[in-house]
C-alpha cells in the first residue's frame, strides 16, 4: 500500500510540467512562433551561463581544497608550534610541532588550557595577552616561560597572537629564544664581572680607538684624573699643547709598534703631581680598526724613594756603586767619582784597573 502511494506521488519534473501549464494559463494569450524562438533562445543562454557558472564554482571549490589541504600540510608540518584558542584560554585547535612542545597526544590537547602548560610566574602575563588581543580584536606578542621537566631550569618563548575575525579567536604562534635568553644572561654576567674586575683594579685603565679618541675609563683613572670627562675626545682636547703632543706621539708609535712602555706625570685631583708607568698595547679587531689599550700604575712613591735613596747615596763619605745583576753599573756616588776618577762599566773592569 505503501509503495502505491509512492507511486502515484507526482515527480519533480510532473510538478514542474504543471506549475509551467498553469503560468502559461494565466498570460492570457498564447505565444507566437517568434516569440516561442526568442524564448528558447533566451533559456538556452541561460542555461549555457548556469553551466559555466556551475563548473567555475566547481573549480573554485576543487581549488578551495586544494589550498586547505596545502595549508593544512604547511600548517602540521611546519617546525613553529601553532595553537587556535577560544577567549578562555583553551585549545580549540593546534598543529602537530604544538602537541610536540606540549608533550601530550592532539586529541587530549584539545580543549584544555594553554595556560596550564606555562610557569607560574607567565600565567597571568598570557592571560593578559590573550584577553587584550581577543578583546581588542588586534595583534601583539609577550614573552612566556615554561618548565622543563626534570630541570630547574626553564624554555623561553616568543608569542605572537591575532584574533580571527569573530573576535572569539586568537592564533598563536610560539618561537623558542630560549638559547638567545641564556646567551644574553652570559653576556651580561660576564659584563657585570668585567664592569666589577675594571671598577676593583687598583690601576688606572684607558682605552682609545684608532683615532686616539677616549672610549672607556675605569674607576681608578676618573677618580685620581677625572677621566669620565675625556669620553669621546682627544688629547688635544683634554690637556695643554705640549701634553698633547706627547700622548699623540706615543700612542702612534704604539699603533705601530703594538707595545709602549712609559713614564709620564699628570696633576691628579688632589692637586699633586703623581707619576706614572703607563704600558700601552695594540687591540686588534677582526675587520674593524684596532684599538689602543692602556693601563697606568701609580709610581709617585717609587719615585720618592729612589730620589731619597740617591740623596742618601750622593751625601755618603764612602764611595758607593751600584750594579745589576750581570755585574754591570748602574749607578755610582760623588766620592767614588772622586776617588776613582771614572766609572767603570762593570764589577769585573772595575776589579782589573784597580788590580
Amino acid at each position: 500500500m505503501k509503495n502505491e502511494n509512492n507511486s502515484k506521488k507526482p515527480s519533480l519534473r510532473q510538478k514542474a510540467e504543471m506549475q509551467l501549464k498553469k503560468n502559461s494559463s494565466t498570460t492570457g494569450f498564447p505565444l507566437s512562433g517568434t516569440d516561442a524562438l526568442k524564448l528558447l533562445h533566451e533559456l538556452r543562454v541561460n542555461q549555457i551561463e548556469l553551466e559555466m557558472q556551475n563548473e567555475e564554482l566547481r573549480l573554485a571549490i576543487e581549488q578551495s581544497d586544494i589550498l586547505n589541504r596545502n595549508y593544512s600540510d604547511l600548517l602540521n608540518f611546519t617546525s613553529i608550534p601553532y595553537y587556535k584558542l577560544s577567549r578562555e584560554g583553551e585549545i580549540v585547535d593546534l598543529n602537530l610541532s604544538g602537541a610536540k612542545l606540549l608533550g601530550k597526544g592532539f586529541l587530549v590537547l584539545i580543549n584544555s588550557l594553554f595556560g596550564f602548560f606555562l610557569s607560574d610566574d607567565s600565567k597571568p602575563v598570557f592571560s593578559n595577552f590573550l584577553n587584550k588581543v581577543i578583546t581588542n580584536k588586534s595583534s601583539d606578542w609577550c614573552e612566556v616561560t615554561m618548565p622543563i621537566e626534570g630541570s630547574t631550569q626553564q624554555s623561553y618563548f616568543y608569542v605572537s597572537g591575532k584574533a580571527d575575525e569573530s573576535g572569539e579567536k586568537c592564533h598563536i604562534t610560539m618561537v623558542d629564544i630560549t638559547g638567545q635568553k641564556y646567551a644574553d644572561r652570559a653576556l651580561k654576567e660576564s659584563e657585570q664581572r668585567f664592569s666589577l674586575f675594571m671598577n676593583h683594579l687598583p690601576a688606572l685603565v684607558f682605552i682609545k680607538d684608532s683615532e686616539t679618541k677616549v672610549i672607556y675609563v675605569n674607576k681608578s683613572i676618573d677618580v685620581a684624573l677625572g677621566a669620565s670627562k675625556w669620553l669621546g675626545l682627544k688629547a688635544s682636547e683634554i690637556f695643554d699643547k705640549e701634553t698633547a703632543e706627547k700622548i699623540l706621539i706615543d700612542d702612534n708609535i704604539t699603533l705601530k709598534t703594538g707595545y709602549q712602555n712609559i713614564e709620564e706625570s699628570f696633576l691628579n685631583l688632589d692637586g699633586k703631581v703623581h707619576h706614572y708607568e703607563t704600558q700601552k698595547f695594540v687591540i686588534p679587531r677582526s675587520g674593524q680598526n684596532p684599538l689602543i689599550g692602556g693601563i697606568a700604575i701609580d709610581i709617585t712613591e717609587r719615585k720618592q724613594a729612589e730620589r731619597s735613596l740617591q740623596e742618601i747615596i750622593d751625601n755618603n763619605p764612602m764611595s758607593i756603586q751600584i750594579v745589576d745583576s750581570n755585574g754591570f753599573t748602574l749607578k755610582v756616588n760623588q766620592a767614588f767619582k772622586l776617588l776613582y776618577g771614572s766609572v767603570p762599566p762593570s764589577v769585573t773592569q772595575f776589579s782589573m784597573i784597580f788590580s
